[in-house]
């Protein structure tokens, strides 16, 4: 997205081409207010979440042996990342060293519950308007990916069997299976 901003040229041309529809409603100023600071805490605390996973997981991997609650308190005093959410993320991986996954805090968790929903209409009120807003739309679908027992990851595996006969599992179905898709 960051790349497109150099394309004024580009822009321009789409958007003589696509028409923008400025129906964007606001509402009353105050909700709108309160809601966009719900749907940006909720996007910051799963941009959050999403970055000490990627650490934990490269400190597994490489053998790096981070404390995430170290990472956190370190961070409180920087001058870029620093936010009063890493004393929550401090308090998470103080509580539970183990923790594995930031989202997976019972505190977090109420945060979330409780700003999940501006999140989701702010988005939906964007995209309907067409503006394009990909962080906070990003942090819902990192969240709704998350949580998703069954991820996209079983999709694919049909369409590889589809493609290249590589077999599938089931959900509640043991083995391996092989389904010929298309009608000879």
């Amino acid at each position: 997205m960051r790349n497109l901003s150099k394309y004024k040229s580009l822009r321009t041309a789409a958007a003589a081409g696509y028409p923008y529809d400025n129906s964007f409603s606001a509402g009353k100023a105050d909700e709108l207010i309160a809601t966009l600071e719900d749907a940006y805490y909720f996007s910051m605390i799963n941009i959050y979440a999403q970055g000490m996973h990627l650490l934990s997981k490269a400190s597994v991997v490489y053998g790096y042996q981070l404390k995430m609650d170290e990472i956190a308190k370190i961070w409180r005093g920087g001058c870029i990342i620093r936010a009063a959410f890493l004393e929550n993320i401090f308090k998470a991986y103080q509580t539970n060293p183990s923790l594995q996954h930031l989202l997976l805090d019972q505190e977090v968790q109420a945060n979330i519950q409780s700003t999940a929903g501006s999140a989701r209409a702010i988005v939906v009120k964007n995209i309907e308007a067409g503006i394009s807003i990909p962080a906070y739309t990003n942090a819902v679908s990192y969240f709704d990916a998350v949580r998703c027992g069954n991820a996209a990851s079983n999709l694919i595996q049909a369409q590889r069997d589809y493609f290249g006969a590589h077999t599938y599992e089931l959900i509640g179905k043991e083995g391996v299976f092989h389904t010929e898709w298309t009608n000879k």
